[in-house]
């Protein structure tokens, strides 16, 4: 679990490098709230990005992200 967060930190570290700042909207599973309320403060300090992050039970973020 640690990985995949510590992973998609990255990720968006580079995808964001080149920008200037900006609001990222991330949709987060329920289950790994905690680690994410950790991580992202540091992550907006560092960056200049602000998260706005949306928790639901992963499943119905599935529901919400998926073709209709």
């Amino acid at each position: 679990m640690q990985k995949l967060l510590i992973t998609t930190m990255a990720v968006l570290t580079l995808a964001m490098s080149a920008a200037s700042a900006a609001e990222i909207n991330a949709f987060v599973s329920t289950a790994i709230k905690a680690a994410t309320d950790e991580i992202l403060p540091p992550f907006e300090r560092t960056n200049g990005h602000t998260i706005r992050a949306s928790y639901a039970p992963s499943g119905a973020l599935v529901a919400t992200l998926s073709p209709r």
